[in-house]
């Protein structure tokens, strides 16, 4: 029975519960020998949404790679994704990575997949499980690929939490699970800027962008936030024109 990799992707919803439901529904066409673990990333190819939850999981199948494909693609929609552009957010996304070492390239489908070599977010969960796995045409395992990819780029384990070990105790009273992407980055937003020092609040920033955060900021944030922190704010994500944001924050703290 052919050995096969699968990547899994989610940023809408509860991105935890998408990854369980999309595993358990595998079965029985795919049979799961191993799952790594789950990591929180940046979005690839398109910034402006939220982070993803990914995860790779090793797998058996008697299905032919074009039926794989047709299976993973009809799981999708039984999930609920809806159609988007490319590149950006979904519900759920499933890709076929390796088929054994079956190099295939048609219209409909390419194994390898063709960018997984240049995604951190792939190779961080697949190296995990399977570091010695050989890329069928580049002949390195998948150890050595992660070696040339920046896989501290806003990539964390979820299960840690996502964040540094010096904020948790400001989130002990929230269960994360239980938050969808949006309310769970906006909670960490707020936390961080209230309680954390500079070197966390830059943490912050590589995490999430200089413009999501000021634009958070100036939409909604400023209400949300100590206004002692102000003066921090601004010197760590660098606001130009900082008499036009001391005037927007003067427009909710007229005092």
């Amino acid at each position: 029975m052919p050995t096969i990799y699968l990547s899994l992707g989610t940023n809408l919803g509860n991105r935890e519960r998408n990854l369980q439901a999309a595993i358990a529904a595998l079965a029985p066409a795919v049979r799961v020998l191993a799952a790594s673990s789950v990591y929180e990333t940046a979005p690839w190819g398109f910034d402006d949404q939220p982070d993803f939850l990914n995860q790779v999981i090793q797998a058996e199948t008697d299905l032919s790679p074009t039926e794989l494909l047709r299976f993973l693609k009809d799981l999708e929609s039984e999930l609920g994704r809806q159609p988007t552009f490319r590149y950006g957010p979904r519900l759920i996304d499933l890709d076929i990575l390796f088929y054994d070492d079956l190099i295939l390239n048609t219209p409909e489908l390419t194994i390898p997949h063709p960018r997984l070599h240049e995604r951190a977010f792939v190779l961080v969960p697949l190296a995990e499980i399977a570091a010695e796995l050989v890329h069928p045409i580049l002949k390195r395992t998948a150890g050595e690929l992660l070696t040339d990819v920046d896989a501290e780029r806003e990539i964390a384990r979820a299960e840690e939490g996502g964040i540094p070990a010096s904020l948790a105790p400001f989130f002990q009273e929230y269960d994360l699970s239980k938050l969808d992407a949006e309310q769970h980055w906006e909670l960490i937003a707020e936390r961080t800027l209230s309680f954390g020092n500079r070197a966390e609040v830059r943490w912050l920033l590589k995490r999430y962008g200089r413009a999501r955060l000021v634009k958070w900021l100036r939409q909604m944030g400023w209400r949300r936030l100590p206004k002692r922190r102000y003066n921090l704010w601004c010197v760590v994500f660098e606001i130009e024109n900082r008499e036009s944001v001391l005037r927007e924050k003067q427009s909710v703290w007229p005092y």
